[in-house]
């Protein structure tokens, strides 16, 4: 059958509609999907902060243009005065809690609701997936269970030596310095690695006398994130949270934690090789996993070394970050 060029032109007319049609009906489908649950805190009565499609109030963080503190500064100061509020993570409502007793009362009085914190589930190494942060459940308490005895008031106590020792490296750090400028956030960074590493790992850092010490190095690099892999890692917690678990995906700096890993393990083959025992964090969680991995038929099971490294790299980075 013959077509002449005016019935192609009408045909290739209608599909190009046709094409126009289906793209703007996507695009509208979309835009209906992400802002859908926009009006959650409205018609709650909850002061919220604008949300803006696909992106919800994430947008400055995907883009790197403001840090964690700041996107949390800001959110506290919008919200100032209130109770709580409420944002969005792409379309996911979250309710940003301010009020003191509401914090308490879901941290303490009423926290068997709120074990649960809200994670990655990323396809990520077990010294990473196996962090107090991440654990859910009964695997979660077990290992809290662990923790505990560590901040004991005796326990913190017998620190106090470990601290004293840093402290003086510190004064005689400072003494070099006499009627100078000093960078105190670098200075109080490295006592703070000095302590923590003394305190919880009984590993000397040098990171007072040797600003070139490779604790620091690694330390410093803990939150460095390429902006292309930042822009990934929101791009998946919005349109595809579910397929996370199909890739090695962490907040953390893939490179800073490997080193940190060897660090821990060289120093854990050291305390189970030897008969002295120390009186500090990694100890501790070395006798746990002694306790905890006994198999029914009494033999020890290697498992828990992921869980070991884990909660040290959380011990290592939330002390050393907040401080």
């Amino acid at each position: 059958m013959h077509i002449n060029s005016g019935t192609k032109q009408i045909i290739f007319f209608v599909l190009e509609e046709w094409k126009l049609i289906l793209f703007l009906t996507l695009i509208f489908s979309l835009y209906m999907y992400y802002t859908s649950t926009f009006e959650f805190f409205e018609q709650k009565g909850i002061k919220f902060m604008k949300p803006y499609p696909v992106v919800g109030n994430l947008g400055s963080r995907m883009m790197a243009k403001k840090s964690f503190h700041e996107f949390q500064y800001e959110i506290y100061n919008f919200f100032k005065g209130n109770p709580y509020g409420g944002i969005f993570e792409g379309r996911r409502p979250c309710l940003y809690v301010l009020d003191p007793e509401l914090i308490k009362a879901i941290t303490i009085r009423d926290f068997e609701h709120f074990v649960d914190r809200n994670t990655l589930n990323s396809n990520e190494p077990r010294y990473l997936s196996q962090s107090l942060l991440n654990l859910k459940g009964s695997e979660w308490k077990g290992v809290r269970s662990t923790l505990t005895p560590a901040f004991s008031s005796a326990r913190l106590k017998n620190m106090l030596p470990l601290i004293d020792v840093c402290t003086e490296q510190m004064v005689q750090f400072l003494k070099q310095y006499d009627k100078q400028d000093v960078e105190m956030k670098d200075t109080m960074g490295h006592f703070t690695l000095e302590v923590i590493g003394a305190c919880a790992f009984g590993i000397k850092c040098d990171a007072l006398t040797n600003e070139n010490a490779n604790f620091i190095k690694i330390a410093e690099k803990f939150n460095y994130m390429s902006k292309s892999k930042r822009m990934m890692i929101f791009f998946f917690l919005i349109f595809a949270p579910k397929m996370l678990r199909y890739f090695n995906i962490s907040f953390m700096n893939e490179e800073s934690t490997r080193e940190l890993v060897t660090i821990l393990k060289a120093a854990k083959k050291e305390r189970r090789s030897g008969d002295y025992k120390r009186n500090d964090f990694l100890q501790l969680l070395i006798d746990g996993a002694n306790k905890e991995n006994i198999d029914a038929d009494g033999t020890k099971s290697g498992t828990y070394d992921d869980t070991i490294d884990a909660q040290s790299l959380l011990f290592l980075i939330a002390g050393y970050e907040t401080s």
